[in-house]
């Protein structure tokens, strides 16, 4: 069984100044490990081959928390496949106009008029709150998918989410907003899906600028495996095994059609906990 959002994984070039640059969005470093061996199975969805990475794990009040992960020490910015949507965060970045999905926002949020800003770490995201809010909140991601109906019935069965509220922008934009509801409160958040004509089929890469992958927390990597193995039909590391802050984890990562990866995550020790 999933049970929600166990974190985000954002691409770091640089893990102290990024510790301290997401503390204006209310995170601090759980805990930090430097010389973690990468493991080999991961190696061909990674853009260049590394001995050794380093990551720090970073937990907010409200927020979905944010594994940092530090590959190389340059990155080409981009835009992520995954967008996180900050609400009451204040922010000196640069606007980016997007008009569509300004209007996606809006019509699926109600908090406010929504600013797109370019941004260092995250490559592009949203400040939607008109209102500064303390403390910053960082719970829904927003993500485009293509063949809309098949793709969000995808993410429902492969993940076991559900569809808390949909709609049709002004413009004709379908989008749906998925979750896991409030029965387990530490792995909550959303992804906003919204429609696309096309999706440029690039190649996507783990260590790419950027929210590369989403984890799900699951009690039975082995049998959820299947179910989204069935649903996406795309290909997957395989089941790992690694120990992080001296927890034992199984995960396995998959790419996803649509842009970016999932990561299935188990503790060892069927705590659930990371």
């Amino acid at each position: 069984m999933i049970l929600g959002i166990s974190h985000i994984t954002l691409i770091s070039s640089d893990l102290q100044s990024d510790i301290t640059y997401l503390k204006k969005f209310g995170y601090s470093a759980l805990f930090r490990e430097e010389g973690i061996p990468d493991q080999i199975e991961k190696r061909k969805f990674l853009s260049s081959q590394y001995q050794f990475v380093s990551m720090a794990f970073c937990q907010s009040e409200t927020g979905i928390p944010i594994e940092l992960i530090h590959y190389r020490d340059t990155m080409i910015p981009s835009d992520s496949s995954f967008v996180p949507l900050f609400e009451g965060a204040e922010t000196s970045a640069a606007i980016r106009e997007d008009e569509a999905i300004k209007d996606i926002v809006k019509d699926s949020l109600s908090f406010g008029e929504p600013l797109v800003c370019l941004d260092q770490v995250f490559g592009s995201h949203f400040i939607y709150s008109n209102t500064l809010k303390d403390p910053v909140s960082l719970n829904i991601l927003l993500h485009k998918i293509n063949n809309y109906e098949n793709n969000l019935s995808c993410w429902c069965s492969a993940l076991g989410c559900k569809v808390t509220k949909n709609g049709i922008t002004g413009k004709g934009t379908r989008w749906g907003k998925v979750g896991f509801g409030d029965l387990f409160n530490k792995w909550r958040g959303s992804i906003l899906l919204y429609e696309a004509d096309y999706i440029d089929r690039k190649s996507w890469y783990l260590d790419d600028a950027g929210i590369t992958c989403i984890s799900f927390i699951s009690t039975n990597i082995k049998e959820d495996r299947k179910k989204l193995q069935t649903a996406i039909m795309t290909d997957s590391t395989g089941i790992m095994d690694l120990t992080i802050n001296r927890r034992k984890l199984h995960i396995e990562i998959f790419e996803n059609p649509t842009g970016g990866f999932f990561e299935l995550l188990q503790v060892a020790n069927n705590k659930n906990r990371l």
